[in-house]
């Protein structure tokens, strides 16, 4: 069950790793070993080798997609992604 405790958990991991990577992040699709390194008990985590070994999960997701594309991309790769969603809807809202 993945309560409130547990998504504020993820949540700070994420944050985490963005405040300790703000440039360039972990890489696209790291978060589920990445995850596993930053400690928080109300978010137990399966070591990465683990992770590796037998696939990542829903436990290994942010459950929050803006704050794992941050924790992947840094802030350059944030920014960049609310840019083109921004473009996107702009144009699309100037189209209609």
């Amino acid at each position: 069950e993945y309560g409130v405790r547990w998504r504020a958990a993820m949540a700070d991991k994420a944050l985490r790793m963005l405040r300790d990577r703000p440039l360039t992040g972990f890489g696209l699709g790291s978060f589920p070993f990445e995850q596993a390194r930053y400690h928080h008990p109300d978010a137990p985590a399966r070591s990465p080798r683990r992770i590796a070994e037998t696939g990542a999960g829903l436990d290994e997701s942010a459950h929050n997609p803006w704050l794992q594309l941050a924790a992947e991309t840094g802030w350059p790769g944030l920014l960049l992604w609310v840019g083109v969603v921004g473009v996107t809807v702009l144009e699309l809202l100037r189209a209609w």
